[in-house]
This record gives structure tokens, sequence and C-alpha cells, in this order.
């Protein structure tokens, strides 16, 4: 340290009766904890520093005092110092406890002397033990005038190698020296602590000045403040000079002007060597030559943490609203005082150097300078994240809304924002603008959750971004943007809007998490491509998403002209556990062009995963190849318990719910209009999985390769039947249209809608048999093939099909929709006559039918609950 060797090398002055006991020993008390020596008069206070056999002791101070007395050098400050380590030195090693009373008129001037440094000035000179501790003690007016000379100085102490001061002020403090001059203490060394204390004056001194503390090295500062002014040359700060060697700040805070030349801050004038400063702030005005921030002059390999500043910024060059200059870290931090310089002016940070790092950071005060002007950083060539800036931006040359001048921002500037309205620049060497209103929209921000999720709040639509430690209105981001959740399976992510919908797919690293729709909600205002698409090729979606029994209306995607695969609400799907559940899409309307492949309503490419309790009602979708009403192609997946009645169309592999399927398709059917070339199907267009208790009932039309079910088929087919109309040129068949290898067990065509064309295409097939309309909607048709009906125990117990005889082909049961009592034909009047005649009714009342039990959870009564439930599924499954 360079103090030291100063201080090692000048001649000292010692002004103080030192020695043996002169006093002897004038007060009450053994000196010990339980019975410490009692202090009453300014007599027993000098009696103290006049004899260092007791520096040891345990003193309590029992009533306010006055030293007024004593002027000049008379008082006999307590402790003796050399320099740091110096054998000769005699330090403070006692307890010192205030009482809470009060020493006023501490005086010590050395002006005249002559031009002598003198070395550790203060009430106590020189403290060193790590048990040492001076508390609970207020200086009223103390004056340490030293104009000539003078290091280490403080009102209370010159130097605190180890110890601990705690619970301690000065109030009207006047400090004049050459360097390491504080407010309160001098230097605070390595493991020494200053807690709960405060400076309130004039503190005036060349090198290393400090509203509190001149040097912080290596020592521990936490919940301080100090206020009036502090002036200096070099390493100037409202509360600390210079924090350096794993030094740190803590909860402190600065009210006072700051004045200096160079390395000028609001609370530190120069923080390095790993210093740390968090949750602390300053609000004073500060005014320099250069490295000039309203909270740090320099950051210099330190860290700030959790700050701000709000005063007022001046000087020449590399000046900033927190940090003048930053070599180091900062984060989670913020100003809004004016800034006002000549070059590398930043409304944040003046000059961000290379290595060095802001994240999670705004600025929202005005910035005017000369060149090199930003609104958040004048020159970068650091890395900046997750930060913005609002003020207004105003320079000659090289200015911009967020940066001015950075040949590394492009690369090391990422998710960050300025406002375009507020800043008056349209341009910037790094970030993107947007518009006030952009800039108070959760939206633009959420990309920022990638990092981390308990830093940032916002006031959606009314405010800018805060950071969660302010407690500003509004909620954290995840919150806004998602309505709850944490994205866990326990407690997921929340949906209750499209704009909360159009967020999943912003963010990459969402896309593993778990989503819980809350609500219906309307796509309409998505139009084209705006909507953010939820998983690609490269990122693909992992997580689940579960509907809830909600729908989506109105989801649009019009891509024609652009090149790619993957179209639909969910692009790509890419995991074992991957799920969409319980989710309808209604009135979706996707248009991808003759380029685009994979193209689906729910899902695009379902590679790996499962897709269960879906449907897509309505609407229309086109596509190139492998084009689906509800998937558009599938590998390796699992769909289950799904429908499909929308209009699909395409060139090859087109089906009325999977365009082409690698995976197990099981209890699911088709309503939807199909047409294409080739590979066209009611179900799908082309198969090389597994099928099972499956229909088709909606047209299909093609040139070739067109089946009521399949398009071609590779695979098994089992328990599956189609009743539309089937049309095409070459191999066209009522059920599947090429074979190529495939197993066929119990499946059925109607051949009165279908009189021209075999089962399959291109053959015959003993187990996919067509029969008339009439023995396609008889039971005993299916079950005889082994199908599992509801009331029959024969062929398994899973009760998978159920119909209505005569009036409908076989429904499967998820399908049917509560209310539909009499037999699976749809909720009619029929049906709301059973209702009505079990009324009111209970288990012990004759009229008591459970079947009308349909609310959820059952509740054993027949009531407004039941008639709800009906009333919504009116006229739903008929035919």
């Amino acid at each position: 340290m360079s103090l030291n060797l100063k201080c090692k090398s000048v001649l000292v002055v010692v002004v103080f009766v030192f020695g043996s006991a002169v006093y002897g020993q004038p007060w009450a008390g053994s000196g010990t904890e339980g019975d410490p020596y009692l202090i009453y008069t300014a007599e027993d206070m000098q009696a103290i520093g006049a004899d260092a056999n007791y520096w040891d002791a345990h003193f309590k101070l029992m009533s306010d005092i006055d030293l007024g007395a004593y002027t000049g050098t008379s008082f006999n400050i307590i402790g003796y110092y050399e320099g740091w380590g110096d054998p000769d030195n005699e330090p403070f090693t006692g307890v010192f406890d205030g009482g809470g009373h009060t020493i006023s008129n501490f005086t010590y001037e050395l002006n005249g002397i002559g031009p002598v440094f003198y070395i550790g000035i203060g009430l106590f000179r020189h403290i060193e033990d790590p048990n040492a501790e001076i508390k609970n003690l207020g200086l009223i007016d103390p004056n340490i005038h030293n104009v000539e000379g003078g290091l280490c100085v403080g009102s209370l102490a010159g130097v605190l190698v180890s110890g601990t001061i705690s619970d301690c002020y000065v109030e009207g403090v006047s400090v004049t020296g050459e360097e390491g001059v504080g407010g309160l203490v001098g230097v605070n060394g390595d493991g020494s602590i200053i807690s709960n204390c405060y400076s309130a004056g004039s503190v005036d001194g060349n090198h290393s000045v400090g509203g509190l503390v001149a040097i912080n090295y290596g020592g521990d500062i936490s919940d301080c403040y100090s206020a009036g002014s502090v002036t200096g040359e070099i390493y100037v700060g409202g509360l600390v000079g210079w924090n350096w060697d794993d030094s740190s700040i803590s909860d402190c805070y600065s009210t006072c002007s700051v004045t200096g030349g160079g390395y000028v801050g609001g609370l530190v004038g120069h923080n390095n060597g790993s210093g740390i400063v968090s949750g602390s702030y300053s609000s004073g005005s500060v005014l320099g030559n250069d490295y000039v921030g309203g909270l740090v002059g320099l950051n210099y390999g330190g860290d700030i943490q959790g700050c701000y500043s709000t005063g007022g910024v001046t000087g020449n060059i590399w000046v900033g609203g927190l940090v003048g200059e930053n070599e180091g870290g900062i984060s989670n931090s913020y100003s809004e005082g004016i800034v006002t310089g000549g070059y590398s002016v930043g409304g944040l940070v003046g000059s961000n150097g290379h290595g060095s790092s802001i994240a999670n950071c705004y600025s929202q005060g005005s910035v005017d300078g000369n060149g090199y002007v930003g609104g958040l950083v004048g020159s970068n060539n650091g890395e900046i994240t997750n930060c913005y800036s609002t003020g207004s931006v105003t320079g000659n040359e090289d200015v911009g809304g967020l940066i001015g001048d950075g040949s590394m921002s492009s690369i090391y500037v990422t998710d960050s924002f300025w406002d375009v309205n507020s800043s008056g620049q349209i341009i910037s060497d790094g970030g993107e603008g947007k518009t006030t209103e952009q800039m108070q929209d959760v939206v633009t921000f959420a990309v920022w959750l990638c990092e981390e999720t308990e830093v940032w709040t916002i006031d959606d639509g009314n405010d800018y971004p805060r950071l969660v430690w302010e407690n500003k209105p509004g909620g954290l981001l995840q919150d806004v943007l998602y309505c709850g959740g944490n994205g866990t399976e326990s407690e997921p992510y929340l949906i209750y809007t499209a704009n909360q919908l159009n967020t999943i797919g912003l963010l990459e690293c969402n896309l593993d998490k778990h989503f819980k729709l809350m609500a219906d909600i309307d796509m309409s205002e998505y139009t084209g491509i705006s909507f953010n698409i939820i998983g690609n090729d490269v990122n693909a979606f992992t997580g689940v998403f579960d509907g809830n029994g909600h729908a989506i209306s109105n989801f649009t995607y019009d891509c024609n002209g652009y090149h790619g695969r993957g179209v639909g609400l969910f692009g790509y799907i890419d995991d074992p556990n991957a799920e969409v559940k319980d989710l309808g899409l209604m009135e979706s309307n996707v248009n991808a062009g003759d380029w685009f492949f994979d193209v689906g309503a729910l899902v695009g490419h379902l590679e790996n995963g499962s897709i269960n309790n879906c449907y897509v009602k309505g609407g229309s979708l086109s596509g190139r190849d492998f084009v689906g009403g509800l998937v558009g192609m599938m590998n390796k997946a699992d769909i289950s318990n799904c429908y499909s009645s929308s209009s699909v169309s395409g060139i090859s592999r087109i089906g009325g719910l999977v365009g082409g399927n690698s995976g197990d398709v099981s209890s699911c059917y088709s309503k939807a209009s199909v047409t294409g070339e080739d590979y066209i199907g009611g179900l799908m267009g082309a198969n090389v999985g597994d099928i099972m208790n499956c229909y088709s009932q909606g047209s299909v039309s093609g040139d070739s390769y067109v089946g009521g079910l399949v398009g071609g088929n590779d695979s098994e087919v089992s328990d599956c039947y189609s009743s539309g109309s089937v049309a095409g040129d070459v191999n066209v068949g009522g059920l599947v249209g090429q074979d190529y290898n495939g197993d066929y067990t119990g499946c059925f065509w109607d051949s009165d809608v279908n009189p021209d064309v075999n089962g399959i295409g291109n053959g015959d097939e003993p187990n996919v048999v067509g029969l008339p309309t009439v023995l396609m909607q008889t039971e005993s048709t299916f079950t005889d093939a082994g199908w599992d009906f509801v009331g029959e125990v024969i062929n398994g117990p899973n009760d998978i099909w159920d119909i209505c005889e005569g009036t409908n082909y076989p429904k499967l049961v998820w399908s049917i929709p509560a209310g539909d009592f009499i037999c699976p034909d749809g909720v009619n009047m029929l049906d709301f006559a059973i209702l009505g005649d079990a009324w009111f009714s209970d288990p012990n009342m004759g009229n008591w039918d459970p079947a009308c039990d349909i609310s959820e959870p059952n509740d054993n009564i027949i009531d407004g609950l039941d008639l709800e439930v009906f009333a919504g599924n009116w006229l739903e499954g008929i035919q």
C-alpha cells in the first residue's frame, strides 16, 4: 500500500504525554468487561490517552462531556502509531462503550507547526485488535484541522487496523488533512468492521477523502451513511474515498455533495481490488474532472451490486450517472441523475472497459456531452446484458440512445433496449430501440427471464421495468407475463391471455417448462406471421402444456412464401416427456403455402412426446407435404383421444388428423374434409406406425393413394372404420389407398357411401370389410369382430366404444358429451326430458338417476350444477 510506505518514511511528531501512569488510576471501576472504568468528565477522558497501560481495558462513558477546554494539540488522543505494522505501535485494544452519550467539541489543530505529516489523528489515534471495540458513542462538533499535512485522519479514529466501531456518529464534523481523510475514520483495515454509524459535516483533503471513511482497506462497512460535503483532489467519495483489497460496503448511503479532481464518486471515489459495494446509494451532486460517477468514480476490478444514484453528475471525461469508468462488474443497479460531461459520457456508465460487465441495470437521467455519449454507456468495450435506458441524450459526435460508441457492442450487447421517444435518438451503437409503449410492455422484456426470474418487476402498461429490490408497483416479470407459477410441474406458468400465450415461443429458455391454460382465449389479434410459434427444429418444445379443458380460437398463421418445416401452434416438439393435453383449437387458419413441410394446426412436427385429449374444430389448414388437421408429422410419439373436423389441403401425405405417422395413434377420429395429390387419408396421409380404435367420417379426394382412413399404410391398423366419401384416380380405397405390408384386424368401411372401390386400393384384405350403412350402424357388426363396447365384457373391460343403433356409427366413449343419456346420438330434447325427470332428486328418492349427476365432482343431487353442464353441451355430438 503506497500509504504505508509514506507513513514509514516521514517524521512523526507525537503530541501527547506518553509513558507510565502519569495520572495513576483516576476512574471508578476495575477496567474489566463486567466492571469497566467509568468516564464522567473531560479530565477522565484526557487521562485515558495519557497512559498506554490502560489501552487494553474496558471503559464506559457515563455522561455527556465537553472537550472544548482542550485546544490545539493539548488533548491526549488515544493510541500511538508509527506506521502500518510498525513494532513501536501502541494501539488501543480495549472496549470503549459510549453508553449512548456524546463527546462534544473535540479539537485537534496542527496549523502552523510546520510542513510535517502526522499519522493517525482522531479521538482514537490507533485501534488494533480483533476484540477492540468503540460503540454507542456520538461526537458533536469535532474539529480536526491539519492544513499542511496529515495522514489517516478521522474525527473518531485515525487508523482502525482491526476491531469494530458500531452505533457511533459524528455531527457537525469539520475535518481537513492531506491523505486518508474521513469524517469518522481515516483508515479501516483488513478484517475491521464499521456498522450502524454516520457522519455529518464537511471533510476536506487531497488524496483519499471520504465523508465517513477515507480508505477502506480490506474492512467491512455496513448500515452507515454520510451527509454534508466532501472535497478533495483524487479518490474522493461521499462515503469512502478508496475502497479496495476485498473490502465491502453494504447497505450504506451518502447525501453529500462531492467535489474533486479525479476518481470522484457520490459514494466511493475508487473501488478496486475486488472491492464490493452492495445495497447502497448516493443522492448528492458530484463534480469532478475525470472518472466521475454518481455512485463510484472508477470501478476497477470491483463489483457493484444492487445500488443506485440520483444526484446530478458533472465532469470532463469518463463521466457516468452511476460509475465514471467500469473495469469490473455492475449488476442490478440504476441511476436517475442528470449527467453532463465532455467525452465518454453515459447515463449509467461513462466508459465500460474490455472484460467488464453490466447486467440487469438501467438509467433514466438525461445525458449531455460532446462525444461518445449514450443513454446507458458513453463508450463500450465490455458486456452489457438485460439493460435499458430512457433519458434524453444529446451530443455532437458518436451519440446513441443506449450506447454512444462501442466497437464490440454488436457482439457484447444482448437483450438491451432504449426508448426512442424519450431519448430523442433512433440510433445506437448496440441495443434495440423501442417506443415508450413497447418499453412499458412486459413482452419486450420477456427474454430477460432466460437469465434470471427474480430480478425484475413491471407495472405492465404503466411503467418501465424495475428491479425487485425497489419494491415498486407491479409484479415479477414471470407473474405479469404468465399470471403466476414458476414453470414447474407443481406450479406451472398460468396462461390467461393471447399475449401470454404468444410469449411462450419467444423464450427459448422456457420451452422445457410446464404451462397451464386458465381461460378460453381468442388469438384474432395475431395475423400473418406475428404469432411466436412454440418451438422449432433447432429449439424444440420439450415441456408440458395443459389446456385444462379450455379452447384457443382463431389461431392464424400465414407464411406463404417462406421456406421451412414445423408450422402450427407448436412448431416442433421433441422429448419423450413432452406433452400437450386437454386443449381445443377453434376455427384455426394456417396457410403454409407450397414451401412448408410438417404442418398441423396444433403441432407441425411431433418427434417423441404425446398429445392427449385435444381437438381441432373448424377452420382450414394448408401446406406442402406432411399436413394434418391436428399434427403434420409424428415420429416415436403417441396421440390418443383426439379429433379434427377442419378443412385440410396439401400436396403429399395429407391427413384429416395426421399427415405422416411413425408412432402410435389410438382412440382418435376425424371429420375433416381432406384434399391433395397423393397419399391422402381421412385420418392419416401415410402410416408406418400403429393405429387402433380410430375412425374417419370426412370426405377425402386426391389423385392417387387415396383412402377413407389412410392414404398409404405399412403397419398395423386395428378396430378402425371409415364412412366418408372417397374420390381419386389411382389406388383409391374405402379404408386404405395404398397398402405396402400392413396388418389389419377388425376394420370396416361403408360400401353404400363408396360402392365403386375396394377396402384397399391396390388389393383385397379379408380383415378390411365393406358393409352397407345399416350394418355399419349395428353393434354386433363390431362386437363380433372383437371391439370393446359399453355393456359387454367378452371383448374387454375398457368400454372404448358405444353406439346408437340405426342412428349413428360407433363412437368413442370419451367423445360422448355429458348429458347424452339415451344413446350416443347427441344432447337433445330427449336427453333434456331424462334430466327433467330426475330434477332435484337424490339417492333416497324414487326418481333418482345417477347418470344425470354430471357435474364434477358428483354431489349426489340433480340440480343447477348438472343443468349448467348439460346446457354447455347442448346439441353437441349430433351427427
